[in-house]
């Protein structure tokens, strides 16, 4: 925008340059610079000694610009391919780079806050909080020299209106803006409900409204993400889980290139941060280090570091690991086994098990090939035997609910539609029966990954039944994003929020397993059933 303003009216491309990248530049500095005030305020706010505040930050103020530029410079090599990485393409990325990555430059400048922390001997989770809380204030304002400078801007939208041809660049920084200043707000409401006592202040004082009526559940509603972020450390895994999925999704209107499954080097980096932060809520959720708010915690403990009474190291240590090891185990191996699949079917070492074939034998033999699959969804079982978490009875349906028929209805609609839709001929009668094995071990061998073992293990640690649905809904979708792109993922999510929905109110995973069978069969059936594969 600036570029063509000066370059149309006013100077030479050369001028035009030097001015823009001195705007972008200014704007860069003054969101740090703004960041880092509305920090040394709230630093000074929670009583934190001033002499060991103004070091503290004046660090900051001094090396923050420098290491957020290096390491930007240096992200640059993430956007070449990894076996011509080396000491020496870092370096010519750092000093002749052209490339500069927000969710790089966080790297060197969070690091050496880290540091300081430590060396300050601060409250680190208070203090990371606190500064975390400002990162997006500083992004939205940062990003006002993307604005202007014209770069990181979208693809180009055209349509018509009444007549009139419309066409114009989608202006991404300025949704950048929007969304950080939104995420801002939610961080800031959350800090205060966690360190200043927020809502319960509120109630113990007696000016909470005890009113209810559409407007009071509505703004309920809308506050339960905040309801996640309920302890220290919150606002950290907070801000990496909603500045993560703003950034995945605004990728799909930007003009990055795809590196890899058919992500931009953003969103692949996203989704670390998405996976990041969740794991710091749901540890901060449950571990009663996090549970205290500092409201509760006298000052002098928060900012000499002096350390309450603990248990003795191997207890602790104990106790750790049978809270979060088998929840952190069963989510790496989960996706290192879809990576392993993926992998195996995109390069062809294994034919994947759902399409048409025109020989009989070969359908029968994809059997063969989801069998693995399903024995791996009942060993998943042994992690829940490992958290101490009964199970069985899961297995039974002695509860009923009106949900289950929502969900039988909306199943048996989508297999019709798609036996509909395609071109199959349901009355090749030989298919049918791979076409109900092969449903009968998908419905059971993902209820079982996602419904009932990522479930029960998510449940043990997180009070949210909400939470614990949209997570594990978010992680059956995220195959399905692989295998049918953006638009099937999004139903698969939608999907899997309504069983686990089923599997909460029925108390058992067989009716999600039916309705699962029932959708299978319009899913798996469509391409088992196309008239073009089959000639027997």
């Amino acid at each position: 925008m600036l570029t063509f303003i000066l370059q149309r009216y006013l100077f030479d491309y050369y001028q035009v340059l030097s001015i823009v990248n001195t705007v972008y530049y200014l704007f860069i500095l003054l969101g740090i610079f703004t960041g880092l005030f509305f920090f040394y305020r709230r630093m000074l706010q929670a009583g934190y000694p001033k002499r060991k505040v103004d070091s503290f930050v004046l660090m900051m103020v001094i090396f923050f610009f420098p290491l957020g530029y290096i390491s930007s410079r240096a992200g640059g090599i993430l956007h070449y391919p990894l076996e011509s990485w080396s000491l020496q393409l870092l370096y010519n990325q750092i000093v002749s780079g052209t490339l500069h990555t927000f969710h790089a430059c966080l790297i060197l400048p969070v690091a050496f806050f880290l540091l300081l922390t430590v060396l300050f001997r601060f409250a680190e989770m208070r203090v990371v909080d606190m500064a975390f809380m400002h990162v997006p204030l500083a992004h939205a304002i940062g990003r006002l020299g993307c604005l202007s400078a014209g770069c990181c801007w979208g693809n180009t939208l055209s349509f018509t209106l009444f007549g009139s041809h419309f066409s114009f660049t989608n202006p991404v920084p300025l949704y950048a803006i929007l969304a950080n200043l939104a995420i801002f707000l939610v961080l800031r409401r959350a800090y205060s409900r966690i360190y200043m006592g927020g809502v319960a202040q509120q109630a113990a004082s007696g000016t909470l409204s005890d009113q209810t009526g559409l407007f009071i559940r509505i703004r309920e509603l809308l506050a339960w993400p905040i309801d996640l972020i309920r302890n220290k450390g919150g606002v950290v895994g907070g801000y990496l889980v909603l500045y993560g999925a703003v950034r995945f999704f605004m990728e799909f209107i930007r003009t990055n290139k795809i590196e890899a499954f058919g992500l931009t080097q953003p969103q692949i980096v996203m989704l670390v941060f998405i996976m990041t932060g969740t794991l710091i809520l749901l540890l901060t959720q449950t571990n009663p280090r996090y549970s205290v708010s500092s409201s509760e915690v006298p000052l002098e403990l928060l900012s000499s570091g002096s350390k309450t009474e603990r248990k003795p190291h191997s207890l602790l240590l104990e106790s750790r690991t049978n809270r979060y090891l088998p929840l952190v185990s069963y989510l790496i191996c989960m996706f290192v086994f879809m990576g392993t699949v993926l992998y195996l079917v995109r390069y062809g070492y294994v034919r994947w098990p759902f399409t048409g074939s025109a020989r009989l034998a070969t359908v029968y033999a994809s059997i063969v090939t989801y069998l693995p699959l399903f024995i791996l969804a009942w060993l998943s079982l042994l992690w829940l035997k490992w958290a101490r978490i009964p199970f069985v009875k899961q297995f039974g349906w002695k509860k009923f609910s009106n949900i289950f028929f929502v969900g039988i209805i909306i199943s048996a609609w989508y297999s019709m539609y798609l036996l509909m839709r395609n071109p199959v001929d349901i009355s090749r009668t030989a298919v049918w029966l791979p076409v109900i094995i092969l449903s009968l071990l998908n419905a059971f061998s993902e209820e079982i990954f996602y419904r009932l073992t990522l479930f029960e293990l998510l449940g043990k640690f997180v009070r949210s039944t909400l939470f614990v649905n949209v997570i594990q809904s978010a992680a059956y979708a995220l195959p399905h994003y692989f295998i049918g792109g953006l638009q099937f993922a999004s139903f698969a999510f939608l999907y899997g929020m309504l069983l686990g929905l089923i599997k909460e109110k029925n108390e058992s995973i067989i009716p999600c397993v039916v309705c699962h069978f029932i959708i299978d069969l319009g899913s798996i059936g469509a391409p088992l059933l196309l008239r073009s594969a089959i000639y027997f």
